[in-house]
């Protein structure tokens, strides 16, 4: 499975990126206040999911820009230098989400199972 810090490997000209799962921070290697980026990613999440469909979010900066993915209950940020294939990027994101949805379904229908063989086991 992909994690955040293998963007890196796999696409030249990343930063740093870091990972929300439901508003929560799980992953961060950018070395910044990352609480402050955390609320404020919150509270934007918050009002384009009351308001607008939204999937990416690109922040033009000097040096280097951001781009913000959002996806289901995830929240990824990636700060890039200018010059980094964002094409390859996208599909580099979008293949390390399938692979975190896919994970956490079959979690959950593990969990299922363990307490379907509980209740089996017990009755």
């Amino acid at each position: 499975m992909y994690q955040p810090e293998e963007i890196r490997d796999c696409v030249k000209g990343v930063d740093g990126t870091f990972l929300m799962v439901n508003g929560a921070p799980t992953f961060s290697d950018i070395d910044c206040d990352v609480n402050y980026v955390y609320n404020t990613l919150h509270y934007l999440r918050m009002y384009l999911d009351e308001n607008f469909r939204a999937s990416r979010i690109y922040v033009i900066g000097h040096n280097s820009d951001a781009v913000f993915y959002l996806e289901g209950e995830y929240t990824m940020g990636v700060r890039i230098l200018k010059g980094t294939n964002i094409h390859l990027l996208h599909r580099t994101v979008e293949k390390m989400f399938n692979h975190l949805k896919f994970k956490s379904r079959n979690e959950s229908s593990r969990e299922n199972n363990d307490q379907r063989m509980k209740f089996f086991l017990a009755g």
